[in-house]
């Protein structure tokens, strides 16, 4: 449903931010979405799936550096959350062996090599550019 939905959402608030930052948000929906299902949050209706306004995403927004301390460390059950500040802050989630990351075109492998943005990937290594910081959800 999140990568479905991506391209649509993404070209209706185009003009809201610059496009990286778009993916940003659009990510850290997904991960608020992911988070709260794993919580066991059921929804009335399909229409924003608890999802936030975009509005709201942007005022709120934690960066990629405030997740170095998130939440409790090492690795969680399901959910695992890897955050770094160098080279330059950076934060994806594993979830129950997929990874949601963003890369640009031409950094990836497989059958999604030449697209950019973010998207699920299984989880095969952790990117060895950074020295990340392992988190959890707290329960997870």
């Amino acid at each position: 449903m999140a990568r479905a939905r991506r391209d649509l959402l993404l070209r209706a608030h185009r003009f809201r931010l610059r496009r990286e930052d778009l993916e940003d948000c659009y990510s850290q929906a997904t991960l608020e979405l992911i988070t709260r299902a794993l919580r066991g949050a059921t929804w009335a209706s399909i229409y924003r799936a608890g999802i936030r306004a975009i509005s709201e995403i942007v005022r709120d927004n934690p960066l990629a550096q405030d997740y170095v301390g998130w939440g409790d460390p090492g690795p969680g059950r399901w959910v695992t959350i890897y955050a770094t500040v160098a080279p330059t802050p950076h934060v994806f989630i594993v979830v129950a062996g997929l990874r949601l990351d963003t890369s640009h075109a031409g950094t990836d492998v497989g059958p999604n090599r030449a697209e950019g943005g973010p998207r699920w990937r299984l989880f095969g290594h952790i990117p060895t550019w950074a020295h990340w910081s392992v988190r959890h959800p707290p329960g997870l």
